[in-house]
């Protein structure tokens, strides 16, 4: 599971990693079984790095400024529109974020945030020691 393995991830393992794929399931997991806020902050930071994640999981909305690699090898994404009917380039272009990649997704973000106790997990309990039992609220 991507809360157990990200985080177990040195940075230099992890930057080994050229392209993640996939999705994050926070908005899924019942309360009783969530890992902690921290363990999932540092899951989603850095997942949501990766174009594909950041273009897919709401949890990267967390971090609107976060620059976000390409999904293809070697590109730069690049922020090429300051405006929202896209008619003037921005000069000079500026490397992509989170929120670029993201769009309309980070809409309505803090309320999903907290109605998914997105900063409220205190504990990894529930993930380690009940996962398989616990029972939804």
């Amino acid at each position: 599971c991507e809360y157990n393995l990200i985080p177990s991830l040195d940075d230099a393992d992890l930057d080994n990693i050229s392209t993640i794929m996939g999705n994050v399931h926070w908005g899924y997991i019942p309360l009783a079984k969530k890992p902690s806020s921290s363990r999932a902050r540092l899951t989603h930071q850095r997942l949501c790095v990766h174009e594909n994640f950041a273009a897919l999981a709401k949890e990267c909305c967390a971090f609107p400024d976060l620059p976000v690699v390409s999904s293809v090898a070697g590109e730069i994404l690049v922020h090429e529109r300051d405006n929202a009917d896209q008619a003037s380039p921005v000069f000079p272009a500026k490397a992509s974020t989170v929120v670029d990649v993201a769009g309309p997704l980070c809409d309505g973000f803090d309320d999903w945030a907290r109605e998914n106790d997105l900063d409220t997990v205190e504990s990894d309990w529930g993930w380690f020691q009940i996962t398989s039992m616990a029972e939804e609220d």
